[in-house]
């Protein structure tokens, strides 16, 4: 459970962070900036572990939306939570910015459930995609290029397009098997990075 306490203590710490570092930071230098002894879950072993890392993260995420909130209660801005770049916006709600738009992940940081949900297994899964996803978006160029697509493009036309050189290139119809192959290794990025 996360105590309300360490949430409001922690919450000062970094609104005063961010107001000396108007230009904003990482996660990661915030995290560095932390590992000051005053909070022991961002000691400095916290980057050894993967559960002990994400839970860390999520305490400092679920903080910031909190502050992020205090912050709009008192017409004082909002924080701008993103893992490469966290910072405080001034700007007034209601400003057309992408932080009046729904945020499915904000909900998620601010339901502490979730952190007691979370195994080490869950953390595992979560890291796996995130570096499947990571490799298949290094390759997004190359994949849609074998398909002779470009950005914008959906997984609907990317499917097509797939159907398409699948017919065109398969051994049994006169194709070639490495040809054949690439085609299905481009498909399994695009698929990665596309589907719903």
């Amino acid at each position: 459970m996360i105590e309300p306490g360490l949430v409001q203590a922690l919450a000062g710490r970094l609104e005063a962070i961010l107001r000396a570092r108007p230009q904003g930071l990482s996660e990661h230098e915030l995290m560095v900036l932390l590992q000051d002894g005053e909070h022991p879950v961002f000691e400095s072993d916290v980057f050894r572990d993967p559960v002990t890392l994400f839970r860390a993260h999520f305490l400092l995420f679920h903080t910031l939306h909190v502050l992020s909130d205090q912050l709009l209660a008192q017409g004082h801005g909002r924080v701008r939570v993103d893992p490469l770049h966290i910072a405080l916006d001034q700007r007034p709600a209601g400003a057309g910015h992408e932080l009046d738009r729904p945020d499915s992940l904000r909900a998620y940081y601010l339901d502490a459930r979730n952190l007691e949900r979370t195994t080490a297994e869950d953390v595992e899964a979560m890291l796996g995609r995130f570096w499947s996803r990571l490799y298949a978006d290094e390759h997004r160029h190359d994949a849609l290029a074998a398909f002779d697509l470009r950005e914008p493009v959906d997984y609907a036309a990317i499917r097509h397009r797939y159907r398409q050189l699948v017919m065109e290139h398969h051994p049994d119809r006169g194709g070639d098997t490495a040809v054949l192959q690439q085609i299905n290794d481009a498909m399994a990025v695009l698929t990665r990075l596309y589907a719903p």
